[in-house]
């Protein structure tokens, strides 16, 4: 039997590394609303790239960068992939 999850919608969006492990797992949340994914996603892409800008500029950890700029192309790629569904789609 599937499990199931309850994704708290005003979390998501504020913090959604607090309620996701993946991008991937927002779009594939029955939770959510289609917008809804989109801004989390939103929300999640911003928090990544200043954290890189503060690695940037000397002010985080080095190791983290790789991982943070992968984790940008896979909210892109969850972004797009949204982007193509039908707006009917949750």
């Amino acid at each position: 039997m599937a499990e199931i999850s309850y994704v708290n919608p005003q979390q998501a969006r504020n913090d959604p590394a607090s309620e996701f492990n993946t991008p991937q797992e927002i779009v594939e949340s029955k939770g959510l609303t289609r917008g809804q994914k989109l801004e989390a996603l939103k929300r999640w892409l911003f928090d990544v790239e200043r954290r890189l800008a503060s690695d940037a500029e000397g002010m985080g950890q080095p190791a983290s960068a790789s991982a943070d700029v992968k984790l940008v192309e896979q909210i892109k790629a969850a972004q797009e992939q949204l982007a193509g569904e039908p707006q009917s789609a949750a």
